[in-house]
């Protein structure tokens, strides 16, 4: 599929995004708590690639403050809002796809729910370009639905499939991580919707990800305030309040 087609596809859907963030999505929700469980410090450049209108970039820059956050995404309209909800001095949402011109090199580059739309036939080329794009030391965090999640996608709900949703099997996984010369520091099956339909994979330098003691009062190494997995009434509000407040003079 042409990425023009691929593009519109998500054009379409900008007012569902929006929805999405203002009223949260346990899916995201659940990968990004496996990601800031597994960032053991703070990185410097991050990349988020198929940011979409940059929910997960806005997070991250609130959570990590000190570092640039880099949002990708080949749709044009979810930068353009991205930019403008998400505004921040370390924080910034350009229009593309990998490869990309990038003037610097990234020690944390995150895919939720995105390689599965890298079709089978550019994923090799994909992965070449993130190795070019990652630090010696740089962590990737992939989120994706399940082999088995994705067949009953295609038997029982086909609509809910996108333009391209490839299978990521653990083969894919394991020669992703191979051409990274990295390890497989966690592979975990979460059940959102259904029974085991979504995985979470960190890959990573040995030593530089580590898991972190289950202790609350020590889970988040920052010590910050960013469990976003709480429904509080005053978080939703605030996310609407924003949406109104940036994007009202565009409607």
């Amino acid at each position: 599929m042409k990425q023009q087609q691929v593009e519109e596809f998500y054009t379409a859907q900008v007012e569902k995004r929006l929805k999405m963030f203002v009223k949260g999505n346990e899916r995201v929700d659940r990968a990004w708590e496996t990601l800031i469980d597994n960032i053991s410090q703070s990185p410097k450049n991050v990349l988020e690639v198929g940011c979409s209108i940059g929910v997960i970039c806005w997070r991250m820059g609130l959570t990590w403050p000190n570092a640039q956050i880099t949002g990708l995404d080949l749709t044009k309209v979810y930068v353009e809002i991205g930019n403008k909800l998400f505004r921040s001095s370390n924080l910034k949402l350009v229009h593309g796809t990998l490869p990309y011109p990038f003037s610097t090199r990234f020690d944390l580059i995150v895919l939720m729910d995105v390689y599965e739309h890298i079709s089978l036939e550019d994923r090799d080329t994909f992965n070449k370009t993130l190795k070019e794009n990652l630090t010696e030391d740089g962590v990737v965090f992939l989120s994706f639905p399940t082999v088995r999640y994705q067949q009953y996608l295609r038997e029982h709900a086909p609509d809910e499939l996108q333009p391209v949703d490839e299978d990521v099997p653990i083969t894919a996984i394991a020669e992703l991580t191979s051409l990274l010369q990295k390890d497989v520091q966690l592979y975990k099956e979460n059940s959102v919707y259904h029974t085991g339909d979504y995985a979470h994979v960190v890959i990573a330098s040995h030593g530089v990800c580590k898991r972190l003691p289950q202790n609350k009062s020590v889970r988040n190494p920052l010590n910050l305030v960013t469990d976003w997995r709480r429904p509080v009434w005053t978080k939703k509000r605030y996310r609407k309040s924003l949406v109104d407040a940036r994007l009202s003079a565009d409607k």
